[in-house]
């Protein structure tokens, strides 16, 4: 047998060709391992989105009970029905350092307690007074 000897230019085509030909293959596997990364990103956004929605139906479907439409009326655009009274009750603001620590402590005697109390308690009573009396 005689024994043919490959050519130089035959060898650099080859060579070329193979290195294009991997470096074809190397980006393609690098855009399916990025798309794959944003489809895993995509699906637990996706889960999220829907707990979330999920949420919102639940609370949608609550608030649409009579109870709760009331309680929002209530507690949040202040109305009342007619006859009620609405009792508000307001913290002491803080001003300044030297009233604050005052505002901080409790009344120091059951008669001071008593003063703030009473005035609350009475309007309570004449509202009931007044309801009964009808």
């Amino acid at each position: 047998m005689k024994y043919q000897s490959i050519s130089p230019f035959f060898i650099a085509v080859w060579l070329v060709l193979c290195a294009l030909i991997s470096y074809s293959l190397i980006q393609h596997l690098r855009s399916v391992s990025g798309a794959n990364t944003r489809l895993q990103t995509m699906q637990k956004q996706t889960a999220l989105l829907e707990k979330q929605n999920n949420d919102i139906r639940q609370k949608i479907e609550e608030a649409n009970t009579p109870f709760i439409r009331e309680k929002m009326i209530r507690d949040q655009l202040g109305m009342q029905k007619p006859g009620e009274v609405v009792v508000q009750v307001i913290e002491p603001r803080e001003m300044g350092s030297s009233n604050s620590a005052q505002a901080a402590q409790p009344p120091s005697t059951p008669e001071e307690n008593e003063g703030r109390i009473r005035p609350i308690i009475q309007v309570i009573f004449e509202r009931i007074r007044t309801f009964f009396t009808r």
